[in-house]
């Protein structure tokens, strides 16, 4: 059970997830990359932060652990889920926060407990509304929304068919790690 952004870190790092290495993968929109932090947000926290930026290739776990809390942790409101014991959410709530933006996941999340129209903006409401929905389906319904999500983005933009198998691996082993019974295969299925 995830209990805290550092085990919620902890996960996201692991080999599973973003990993620790520098990578740049030809197709990929990120480009540069380290523990899954692009050079461009990087870049951009480096401005908000007024400190010199450097080659993302360089980045540190303790500065990358700092970014997470900052740009997604905090701003997705993963912090608010914790704090009415929502501790599993908080992680699924959390990769989507990384994978697509704070904004996008919190739109899920409020389209998944009927706020419509979705606001991007984790405030009372939002949280109102996840206290009295049911964590397991509301996880079970968030992983299938980030599928299709998936499965949607291959569609306006087929280059991106080679990440496909990552991503749903990846959201299989959420599932699996917040003990959902969601599981989707390799070829986009449930």
């Amino acid at each position: 059970m995830i209990i805290n952004f550092s085990d919620a870190f902890k996960i996201m790092i692991s080999p599973q997830f973003e990993g620790i290495r520098f990578s740049h993968i030809d197709g990929d929109f990120g480009g540069d990359t380290k523990f899954g932090i692009t050079q461009k947000t990087y870049n951009q926290d480096c401005i908000e932060q007024h400190i010199v930026s450097k080659s993302v290739a360089l980045l540190t776990e303790n500065e990358a652990s700092d970014i997470y809390y900052r740009k997604y942790w905090l701003l997705s409101g993963c912090d608010k889920i914790i704090g009415v014991s929502k501790n599993n959410l908080s992680l699924i709530h959390f990769n989507m926060s990384i994978e697509r933006s704070p904004i996008v996941a919190v739109k899920m999340l409020q389209l998944l407990v009927n706020i419509n129209p979705p606001t991007g903006f984790f405030g009372s409401i939002t949280l109102n509304a996840i206290t009295i929905v049911d964590e397991i389906s509301l996880i079970y319904n968030y992983l299938e929304v980030m599928k299709n999500h998936f499965l949607s983005e291959v569609a306006k933009i087929p280059n991106q068919y080679k990440f496909e198998r990552g991503w749903f691996n990846r959201l299989n082993a959420l599932s699996s790690i917040v003990n959902s019974t969601w599981r989707c295969n390799i070829n986009g299925g449930i």
